[in-house]
């Protein structure tokens, strides 16, 4: 919990963590997923953190990478693209790309019996029971848990490249220049989650640019 916590930090939560290299945004949300069964407090602070970073996540790659998901965590994320795609229509995406994951799958989940309960006080949260889960309604956590956005993207070379090139393989790519200008395109494109066809049309694009020598500021 504690390396997620450093991730969570470098992506913009105001959570005490040591500082450490910004976080992969799409593995972090992915990897919050199998937590938010037990931990409520993590599913409504992600929410509140779409809201402000909602436009900097990579949703192609966020598909990409979620396809091995297991159905249960298919349907959490799921429902946090439904809340999303409220204010971010981008987020439509995700909600169509799990649903279809789910069409020939149970699409309901085993319910606690301290969920059961709240839902009894509480009305049920629509945007899960779409996708199968059963819990009380999710209230984000509010704006105080994150930090500045103008601050985070200081920090954090991901959120910087897609502000300039947009949140898409080209400022991924870029990225990876970035880290470990030594690496092949089929290393690019295993760590990322894309094809080496996507990758060689990116660097071309960039080392043609000149981005080896322009990036050194980011």
């Amino acid at each position: 919990m504690k390396e997620l916590s450093s991730k969570l930090a470098s992506l913009g939560m105001a959570i005490l963590s040591e500082g450490g290299e910004p976080a992969d945004p799409e593995k972090t949300l992915l990897e919050c997923l199998t937590l938010f069964q037990d931990d409520r407090k993590l599913l409504a602070l992600i929410l509140t953190w779409i809201e402000s970073y909602g436009d900097l996540v990579h949703i192609e790659r966020l598909c990409t990478l979620a396809k091995s998901s297991a159905p249960l965590e298919l349907a959490w994320l799921g429902g946090v693209a439904s809340h999303a795609s409220q204010n971010n229509s981008r987020w439509g995406t995700v909600v169509r790309f799990v649903e279809k994951k789910l069409s020939n799958q149970r699409r309901r989940f085993e319910t606690s019996q301290l969920d059961l309960l709240a839902v009894k006080r509480k009305e049920k949260d629509s945007h899960f029971a779409k996708f199968g889960l059963t819990i009380p309604t999710v209230t984000p956590a509010g704006t105080k848990k994150l930090r500045a956005r103008s601050a985070t993207i200081q920090t954090n070379t991901w959120f910087r490249l897609r502000l300039l090139f947009g949140s898409n393989w080209r400022a991924d790519i870029a990225m990876a220049m970035l880290k470990a200008k030594d690496q092949t395109p089929y290393r690019i494109a295993k760590n990322l989650g894309c094809n080496t066809e996507t990758v060689y049309r990116n660097l071309k694009a960039l080392q043609e640019g000149g981005a080896d020598k322009i990036l050194v500021a980011v």
